[in-house]
């Protein structure tokens, strides 16, 4: 179960300085953006270079941090005239400059090229279909795959021939598509096809659904790589 995001929301005060919650997944610290998940009592951290988990407990305005054992407590900063909801300030930026600010985060956050392999065996076959998805800060998305397989024949009591194929990366830089990001991953192709997907903090990867090439419509794990 996800946890709400707006008991999290708020400007948070500890030893290490102050950290900022928003209800729309977004979290700064240290000068630095990031996107989180809440589950389970388990804060998903998603930096540029992958993700970590830190588990939590969260007492009115009082957040316990479990940091690789070590244990940081945060107090919530009283805001005025606002609900959780919210970590502005007096003398912040407007609103929509905040949620263009929010939106950046969260764009970075999952920028990157993510890889999803998928691979078939059985006695004669072995298929393999890797799609390579690069998503950039912009919106705009990549594409590019490889493909690769191998067969074998009984030509004889004792004699059996293999044969394979394989096709290398084209090195494609073309545009195929827009992304965008609400916590959920979106993907709109230029052929007006429609990936959607998930980001599974257990794992740190991406859960695109029912685009399954070898099993047709099934969902396919993306790796950052």
């Amino acid at each position: 179960m996800t946890d709400t995001n707006d008991e999290l929301a708020g400007n948070w005060q500890g030893q290490e300085g102050l950290v900022q919650i928003t209800s729309d997944r977004t979290l700064i610290f240290g000068g630095q953006t990031y996107m989180y998940v809440a589950q389970n009592n388990v804060l998903t951290i998603v930096p540029l270079a992958g993700a970590f988990q830190i588990p939590y407990q969260l007492t009115g305005d009082t957040l316990t941090l479990n940091v690789n054992g070590q244990v940081n407590t945060l107090t919530r900063e009283p805001t005025t005239g606002q609900t959780h909801g919210s970590t502005s300030v007096k003398g912040s930026d407007s609103d929509s400059a905040r949620g263009a600010a929010a939106s950046n985060a969260a764009m970075n956050a999952f920028a990157g090229v993510w890889v999803g392999e998928e691979s078939s065996l059985d006695p004669q076959y072995y298929v393999r279909f890797t799609r390579y998805l690069t998503l950039y800060p912009d919106g705009s998305v990549g594409f590019d795959k490889t493909e690769g397989g191998a067969s074998s024949v009984q030509v004889s009591e004792c004699r059996e021939h293999f044969s394979y194929f394989s096709s290398g990366r084209t090195g494609n830089q073309q545009v195929w598509g827009q992304w965008m990001t609400d916590g959920s991953i979106q993907v709109h192709w230029k052929n007006n096809s429609i990936w959607q997907g998930q980001f599974d903090s257990a794992s740190g990867k991406i859960i695109m659904f029912g685009v399954g090439v070898i099993e047709e419509g099934s969902n396919v794990s993306f790796e950052r790589q």
